[in-house]
């Protein structure tokens, strides 16, 4: 059963104020990190543009639960399917929230996802708390229904 976190929460014109704030800087280094898997061999890069990213514990995982277009589930689930991720985070941060950047790299098969989070810091120090096992992010579309998942581990809130 999944359950709300604690949340500061933001409404979604307080979270696109936010998110609007340091979003130059992350689209430069999402366009940067592309182009350095480009010039490695990288032939299928997917970039999430997530709808919706809330906090919550499923099944004993905490993590972001990460509301996606169906059209990018379904190229999400080819690329990630049958393959070994290795998961990256970049983050940032300003008065009002923290955003992280997950890059997930199949090395074998030259693909890659990335895909913007974000939350208030009010809630950094439940974020930091759970980190210490691990954060996962939930892939769902609106139907509710979760189309992957990954496991993030050495999330390090401390270093921003």
């Amino acid at each position: 059963m999944a359950t709300n976190a604690p949340s500061g929460g933001f409404s979604p014109k307080e979270e696109a104020k936010a998110v609007g704030a340091v979003w130059s800087d992350l689209y430069e280094d999402i366009q940067t990190a592309k182009k350095e898997l480009v010039d490695a061999g990288y032939n299928n890069i997917l970039t999430l543009w997530p709808a919706q990213v809330l906090l919550k514990e499923i099944e004993g995982k905490f993590g972001f639960y990460t509301l996606i277009a169906d059209n990018q589930a379904q190229e999400l689930k080819k690329l990630i399917a049958n393959g070994s991720l290795e998961c990256s985070l970049e983050a940032g941060r300003n008065e009002t929230v923290v955003v992280v950047l997950v890059i997930m790299k199949d090395k074998a098969r030259k693909t890659a996802v990335f895909c913007p989070l974000n939350f208030p810091t009010a809630d950094e120090q439940l974020v930091k708390e759970k980190a210490k096992d691990s954060l996962y992010v939930f892939f769902r579309i609106l139907s509710g229904e979760i189309v992957g998942i990954a496991r993030l581990d050495h999330f390090d809130l401390d270093s921003l």
